[in-house]
């Protein structure tokens, strides 16, 4: 079946919730949540990183969840005497946190931030099954698991207890003000959110959702969307009622963690996007989902993207969580000719995004702020005046900083390497290099250390090159990633983060 993109939202008037909410709905989870109601889980934290950063500080935190289970959670918090306020974050489907240099934005704002790894999914949170520790991640199929047994044996009700402990730990952790706990989270992240939202209603002030999993999934079934994250819809269907005998038992048993039913319980302020485009989560199922919000709530909508990371989107958080509208007003640039970003908080350094895949939003350039940097990113347009309009800023700005670092990615790096022979470059990060072999020669030239991540499944990537152009530079370091093609990666921007950090202190130091 060909998927169904829309325009905009009015082209979905006609869409509606399928899923029916049980009888026993509210009294159901209001004894799933009466004997953990008023627990504030042990903990204990643990530092992420040997190296100390100036303006945040980074910890690997584990409670102990109802069951004896130990779930991990990133926390990080800005290095202040007041009160700050705290999002928790739910993670996409399957997987993980992601690193803590892209929480890191929040903390530029005076906001910490606690994300939870689900059990099974996330690495460090192992489940307690059966009195048997379960410390392997799982990829798939968690939406079934359970499903014969009692509705009380699916496997999600365990993770949406998990959440509501994770806010109970949040509001317990020093220097939090209680009167600030927002959330957010997208895809997966998004239904952990809505359901917590709801069942953690008179402490939650704040979410932010985008294109949310875990919702009605009879719709989803009917609209043959049930492959990818849904899979396991279809995976029952054929395997275990190949005619549909017992169709309606398992939705009214999936009802109970439909993160649909919890929608009208929430009573924070809202943001919700919706991707137009969407191939795993379908845009009727967001939009029904959202019309049923009866909390303050405001919708952001994007034709044209998917199942991705949209920018846009991460740009409206911090206005929300801060209530200032005006937040990121003038940050985007436009020298008549050409357009970029620029984030100028008064430092003397100067980090320069290059990347012509995506142009990055605010949100992503303020993770620089942390480890006091300004910020300038370039929007490519892929012309050849590119390169010409690169060279320009670079001249407009490089002689306001004393040291400048650059991150140059796919085609990106052959303009980072023109530009890295200047003296007040004092660190040089590369991804997804595609070189060419006029690369090896200008390597020659770059005294600062260099950072490169090489993806193993990368088609473009010429490895051998690769390996001349790093053994060509003073001091470089290459990370390899044999099971990545091009793509954020997560452990590669921590690695950012801990490289930056260090030559920047060396530098202030001489």
């Amino acid at each position: 079946m060909i998927k169904k993109h829309f325009n905009n939202v009015d082209e979905m008037s006609y869409t509606k919730l399928e899923n029916l909410k049980p009888v026993d709905f509210e009294d159901f989870w209001t004894g799933q949540i009466k004997d953990i109601q008023g627990l504030t889980p042990s903990y204990k934290i643990e530092k992420a990183f040997e190296d100390d950063f100036e303006r945040g500080e980074f910890y690997h935190l584990y409670f102990e969840s109802f069951d004896q289970s130990r779930i991990h959670c990133k926390y990080l918090r800005p290095k202040t005497e007041e009160k700050i306020p705290l999002v928790v974050i739910f993670h996409g489907y399957p997987g993980a946190t992601r690193s803590y240099f892209e929480y890191s934005s929040f903390l530029d704002q005076g906001i910490g931030v606690l994300a939870m790894d689900c059990r099974g999914q996330g690495d460090l949170s192992f489940e307690m099954e059966k009195a048997r520790l379960n410390k392997g991640p799982t990829v798939s199929g968690h939406i079934i698991d359970g499903i014969n047994g009692d509705k009380e044996d699916l496997f999600y009700i365990n993770i949406f207890k998990d959440a509501y402990l994770t806010v109970n730990l949040a509001k317990s952790l020093e220097g939090v003000d209680v009167d600030k706990i927002y959330l957010a989270g997208s895809s997966q992240g998004g239904g952990i959110t809505i359901v917590t939202g709801a069942l953690q209603r008179e402490v939650v002030k704040k979410a932010y959702i985008l294109y949310p999993f875990l919702t009605d999934y009879r719709k989803v079934f009917e609209l043959d969307y049930d492959e990818s994250a849904y899979e396991g819809l279809r995976y029952y269907s054929r395997w275990f009622d190949p005619q549909g005998k017992k169709l309606d038992e398992f939705f009214d048993k999936l009802a109970y963690i439909d993160a649909a039913n919890f929608v009208n319980y929430i009573k924070a302020d809202i943001i919700y996007g919706i991707s137009l485009a969407d191939e795993v989560i379908p845009p009727e199922v967001q939009y029904a989902v959202y019309n049923e919000i009866k909390a303050p709530k405001k919708l952001f909508q994007f034709k044209g993207f998917g199942h991705e990371k949209i920018c846009p989107m991460e740009d409206e958080v911090l206005p929300f969580f801060k209530d200032d509208p005006d937040l990121n007003e003038g940050i985007a640039k436009d020298d008549n000719s050409f357009s970029y970003k620029y984030i100028n908080e008064g430092n003397d350094s100067l980090l320069f995004y290059l990347n012509p895949t995506i142009n990055m939003g605010c949100h992503y350039l303020r993770r620089f702020s942390e480890l006091n940097m300004d910020s300038l990113s370039y929007d490519f347009t892929n012309s050849e005046e590119d390169f010409n309009n690169v060279k320009a800023l670079w001249n407009k700005y490089k002689d306001k900083y004393e040291n400048i670092y650059i991150i140059g990615q796919r085609e990106a790096t052959g303009i980072a390497l023109d530009l890295g022979n200047d003296k007040k470059l004092r660190g040089l990060i590369l991804q997804g290099m595609l070189f060419d072999e006029k690369s090896v020669d200008k390597a020659r030239k770059i005294a600062a250390p260099v950072l490169m991540a090489s993806a193993g499944l990368d088609e473009l990537e010429n490895k051998d090159l690769t390996k001349k152009v790093a053994e060509s530079f003073d001091k470089a370091r290459i990370l390899y990633y044999p099971k990545y093609e091009y793509e954020r990666i997560n452990d590669f921007e921590d690695e950012k983060m801990v490289f930056l950090n260090k030559i920047k202190k060396e530098d202030s130091n001489e």
